[in-house]
């Protein structure tokens, strides 16, 4: 963007003159086509099938309660141990652990775009969506430069549009 200007002011003091304005686009804050299909895919591809079986306690708790849904922090801090059990933890006889779950090799459900009020995140992303609406992605002029998906959960081999 620019400005320039030219003014002169009258005896009455008022300014005639010119201004210019040249104005810029901002580069494009969506994702480019080719590229977010390729996120939708490894995500229906390798973590929505074990998010579909992520267990939900309770609804009606308040947000990172153990015993609203399960959480990867709280599964990796041993909150639902069947071995060391946390008293706070009242869904047990639902779902428990008994081991590996410091190992984020062996995390049982993917949590990557998890909202239980919204059981498919990415279906409502479009090349129009701004990357920060996917988390643990960034982009920049709506190129992805990272993912950060390590430990997420994910399971299986990549799409073939992921290496395209």
């Amino acid at each position: 963007h620019g400005y320039s200007d030219f003014f002169q002011s009258d005896p009455e003091g008022v300014a005639k003159g010119t201004l210019t304005l040249t104005l810029v686009s901002p580069p494009t804050a969506g994702i480019k086509p080719e590229q977010l299909q390729a996120l939708k895919d490894i995500y229906y591809t390798n973590c929505k099938p074990t998010q579909d079986l992520l267990p939900v306690f309770d609804l009606s708790k308040p947000p990172n309660d153990v015993n609203r849904h399960w959480y990867r922090n709280y599964h990796m801090q041993g909150r639902y141990s069947a071995i060391q059990p946390d008293p706070s933890f009242l869904y047990r006889h639902v779902f428990n652990t008994t081991s590996r779950e410091k190992d984020s090799d062996a995390i049982p459900f993917c949590d990557w775009m998890y909202d239980p009020a919204t059981p498919d995140a990415m279906a409502s992303i479009t090349p129009s969506s701004s990357c920060s609406e996917i988390e643990w992605v960034d982009c920049e002029d709506g190129d992805v430069v990272e993912m950060r998906l390590s430990g997420r959960g994910l399971f299986g081999e990549l799409p073939a549009s992921f290496g395209a």
